[in-house]
């Protein structure tokens, strides 16, 4: 049975669509206290690698200041409790 070229090309745009849904990229967003929509932005614009990700915004007051974002494999760390943890190490190293 043979497939006409339509029907070809039909199935394979079919195909890429379901393909780029799956690479919709996402990133969690944690933050000390809720950030506004415009503070989202903000980092969004600092970190442009953001832009196009659905982002998933989380509190949690244990990281004081600042914020972590995860996406893929990858953390970025800007948190105060962060900065506390790295000098808390340096210290405890000498």
């Amino acid at each position: 049975m043979k497939i006409s070229q339509s029907l070809r090309a039909k199935i394979k745009q079919q195909v890429i669509l379901e393909l780029k849904k799956e690479e919709k990229k996402s990133a969690v967003l944690i933050t000390s206290y809720a950030f506004t929509d415009k503070e989202v932005n903000d980092i969004i614009e600092i970190l442009p690698f953001l832009r196009g990700c659905e982002i998933e915004k989380r509190e949690d007051k244990s990281i004081i200041a600042g914020f972590i974002v995860s996406w893929g494999s990858k953390i970025l760390d800007v948190s105060l409790a962060g900065r506390l943890d790295t000098v808390t190490a340096q210290v405890s190293s000498i």
